[in-house]
């Protein structure tokens, strides 16, 4: 094996060190992608690229103190934050929701559910057992810092006569990304839906306008929640659709994508690049056909980016 002649190290696509001995970096920017490329005299090769992104801590904006929320009826929705002064924090934290002169952890039921950025949703206040407060901490579980927010007090109205409300989507997958869950193929996931309204909505759901297929989904917490039987494939991708129902009101309904990313595989032997021998001037093709999802391709030559104004790519 030939002697390397070299490392070369790149961040964000520009130049910004080389090594001629053990292509050992020491790198201080962070939140940028990095990747190496290592040459000798028959030519290059590249590593993938790695993010290096900063951690950042968790803290809230108030104190922990009591802050009143009247709620005006008993039947009525509830929604409450999550929210650190970092945001966004690194890596995304995991949070808690706490009720009760306790502290009792609140876990999400067929009435609850926690949003993707941390948020508490109750169908409503009448199925909550905690007539007293709620706060919520916030963790890094990188830097092992934890915080707490300001207690929440919930006062309920004294009504005799319990009001109706009707359906009102709350919180569900996909709401913070554009209407869409990526997911990689082989994983197992959970898809939430939740609507508000009293009494408490039933739940259910559709893929591509019909009933899911039998023995691909299973329902948990009273149809608010579906997890897939088997791993993840392409047949799990589509166009999901839950619809909250309550006896004598419209029906509610919120749509999302399902995105299911495959590693790269070329759909065949014969879509596979080959060596090719040409003789200048002569017109050539280089096939290269996978089967991924999302479809991105990008070519090489000698290890680099290759970019020609005058090639013809058939996809």
């Amino acid at each position: 094996m030939k002697r390397l002649a070299g490392y070369e190290l790149y961040q964000d696509g520009i130049q910004i060190n080389s090594s001629n001995s053990s292509g050992d970096f020491e790198i201080v920017g962070v939140n940028s992608a990095y990747h190496c490329i290592a040459r000798n005299e028959f030519g290059a090769s590249m590593t993938q690229k790695t993010n290096l992104t900063k951690a950042v801590k968790v803290l809230f904006h108030r104190p922990d103190i009591t802050n009143p929320t009247t709620v005006q009826f008993q039947t009525s929705s509830f929604m409450r934050e999550c929210k650190p002064i970092e945001t966004p924090i690194v890596p995304s934290p995991t949070y808690r929701w706490f009720a009760g002169v306790n502290e009792n952890e609140l876990k999400e039921t067929s009435w609850l559910q926690f949003g993707e950025d941390g948020a508490i949703h109750m169908a409503n206040l009448r199925d909550f057992p905690w007539k007293h407060t709620i706060k919520c901490s916030a963790r890094n579980t990188f830097l092992s810092l934890e915080a707490n927010s300001s207690k929440t007090q919930i006062i309920l109205g004294n009504e005799t006569a319990l009001m109706r409300f009707r359906p009102a989507f709350m919180t569900g997958s996909g709401r913070q990304n554009g209407g869409q869950v990526l997911a990689n193929a082989g994983e197992i996931i959970t898809l939430k839906c939740l609507f508000s309204g009293y009494p408490t909505p039933t739940v259910t759901w559709l893929k591509d306008n019909a009933e899911l297929p039998d023995g691909e989904w299973i329902e948990e917490l009273g149809g608010t929640q579906i997890k897939n039987v088997a791993n993840l494939t392409k047949g799990h991708a589509g166009r999901y659709m839950c619809q909250g129902f309550s006896a004598g009101s419209p029906s509610a309904v919120y749509a999302f994508d399902l995105i299911v990313i495959t590693p790269p595989t070329f759909a065949s032997e014969l879509h596979r690049p080959h060596n090719v021998n040409a003789t200048e001037g002569q017109t050539i093709s280089f096939n290269c056909s996978t089967d991924v999802i999302p479809d991105t391709r990008t070519w090489f030559r000698n290890a680099e980016q290759f970019n020609c104004g005058s090639c013809s790519f058939f996809f």
